[in-house]
């Protein structure tokens, strides 16, 4: 049977405290004991020599597959990484619900508040494409070295594409 990763991708703040490992024991903790692992098809990873029931991929590792890579390129990212059978789309309200306190959105939103960590729901690769005046689009790629990275990743959060293009060009 197929399936496919759930991750949950995150950016270190000023306020965080904690290790990636030991967020990732805490985050692991949260996981297996929740609805999302009790009621759906989940089964246990390994991936390119990392081994666990829930992944830690980390900015740095140069182990990782290049997309995972370019993926996690910005200082002080990671992300958590679940896999689940295919038919998980029976119970993704599971996965998707965020009125759903028992889901993985928010229980990742959670971890995310208690642990002073920035949480990127669909991920932040840092690469976005703008409609332009043409009915085109124009490609942007966030340097992972952008002195405005802080600035940036608050605006993604908020969804303002608008602003981080003009702070880029």
């Amino acid at each position: 049977m197929s399936g496919e990763a759930k991750t949950a991708f995150f950016r270190r703040t000023k306020d965080t405290t904690k290790s990636n490992k030991e967020l990732h024991e805490e985050f692991s903790k949260i996981i297996l004991y929740s609805p999302v692992t009790r009621h759906m098809k989940f089964y246990g990873t390994r991936f390119n020599g990392h081994d666990g029931t829930i992944s830690l991929y980390e900015y740095g590792d140069k182990s990782l597959p290049k997309w995972i890579q370019e993926d996690l390129r910005f200082k002080d990212t990671f992300e958590f990484s679940i896999s689940l059978y295919e038919s998980w789309s029976e119970d993704s309200e599971l996965i998707y619900d965020k009125n759903n306190e028992g889901s993985f959105v928010s229980l990742v939103n959670k971890f995310a508040e208690n642990n002073g960590l920035q949480y990127f729901e669909d991920g932040f690769s840092g690469n976005f494409y703008v409609k332009n005046d043409e009915d085109c689009f124009d490609q942007y790629k966030i340097k992972s070295n952008d002195k405005n990275l802080d600035k940036i990743c608050e605006l993604w959060l908020n969804d303002d594409l608008t602003e981080i293009i003009e702070i880029m060009e």
